[in-house]
C-alpha cells in the first residue's frame, strides 16, 4: 500500500524522495484512514502508550489500534 523509501546517505538521496508527491507516496487523506488501515493490518498490536501524568514511577497506558478505531 506505500510506496517503499530507499535509504538516505547522501543530500541526492533525499532530494529523489522529495520528488514523488506525499499524496503518491502515503495514499491516506486524513489520520483515522491511516489508523483503520492499520488497525485492519495490525489489530491488537500496540498503537500508543503513553504516562498520564508523565511520571516514570506511573504504568504506561497502552491502546491497540482496534481500540482507537472503536
Amino acid at each position: 500500500m506505500f510506496s517503499q523509501t530507499p535509504p538516505v546517505s547522501k543530500l541526492c538521496d533525499s532530494e529523489s524522495i522529495e520528488q514523488v508527491a506525499l499524496t503518491d507516496r502515503v495514499p491516506f487523506n486524513h489520520t483515522y484512514a491511516l489508523l483503520r488501515h492499520s488497525a485492519d493490518k495490525f489489530t491488537d498490536r500496540i498503537a500508543l502508550r503513553f504516562t498520564p501524568n508523565d511520571r516514570s514511577a506511573d504504568r504506561p497506558f497502552a491502546l491497540t489500534f482496534t481500540k482507537i478505531t472503536k
